[in-house]
């Protein structure tokens, strides 16, 4: 089977300052990856060239096969329009698509992180927390082949980014996903593989498969394989 990503080589400098170099990554049908690494690594650089906004110096990105895949992309801030209700910025993913705007399957999705009772208020009245998990509905709505999460739930207190995990969870058979995030517990309960971007230049340098099988939970995070993932990954992010 074809990947759904697939990167290789991809090398990247801005003015006389490398990087990415060497990059190689797959992502399959259905997978979902999470990539992790140091603060001002290379991870969200890796983002933009996956997404296209920024071309490589060197190097292929296919998404479905295609130089310039469809994505459905979630940025680190949540970048709702203020004039546009939460309904509205969620169906915009759809009126990019050039489709018609589904909002019935908007509104499940928005009762799925609890915030249908805001579907029609604007994002001035809502928290951050509350607004994060708008955009993280919009990117669903893009209904692309490929899902890439930039640190999705950083805004979030705990109990709210716990039971987002669940739903992201929930969402696993449906969407193959890319998630960026500085948590490696996160990395190890959302990811079938953990992928680490490190060095400078930065390269992958570990591609772990998550030691506990779907469908995983919060609590597995405790279990003996976990913690001895969690040890490993650490001791390469700690490897300069």
């Amino acid at each position: 089977m074809n990947p759904t990503l697939y990167v290789r080589d991809v090398a990247l400098s801005y003015g006389q300052k490398p990087i990415l170099r060497d990059v190689h990554m797959e992502v399959m049908h259905q997978e979902v990856v999470a990539l992790i690494g140091r603060s001002g690594g290379g991870k969200s650089s890796l983002l933009h060239v996956i997404g296209g906004i920024v071309q490589p110096d060197a190097g292929i990105v296919r998404v479905n096969g295609l130089s310039c895949g469809r994505i459905g992309y979630m940025p680190q801030t949540d970048g709702l329009l203020p004039w546009r209700t939460v309904m509205d910025n969620v169906l915009l993913a759809d009126v990019l698509a050039d489709r018609v705007p589904n909002r019935a399957r908007a509104l499940e999705r928005l009762h799925a992180v609890g915030l249908h009772d805001v579907a029609q208020s604007y994002p001035a009245q809502l928290s951050g927390g509350m607004r994060q998990r708008v955009s993280f509905v919009r990117a669903l709505q893009a209904e692309a082949p490929l899902l890439v999460l930039d640190e999705p739930f950083g805004a979030l207190d705990a109990l709210t980014r716990s039971e987002m995990h669940q739903c992201l969870l929930s969402w696993h058979e449906q969407h193959t996903m890319l998630i960026v995030t500085h948590s490696i517990e996160e990395a190890l309960l959302l990811g079938d593989r953990i992928v680490v971007l490190a060095g400078q230049p930065a390269r992958l340098t570990c591609d772990m498969r998550s030691p506990l099988p779907r469908p995983r939970s919060a609590a597995d995070v405790h279990d003996a394989s976990m913690i001895d993932a969690k040890k490993q990954l650490w001791d390469v992010l700690m490897t300069k």
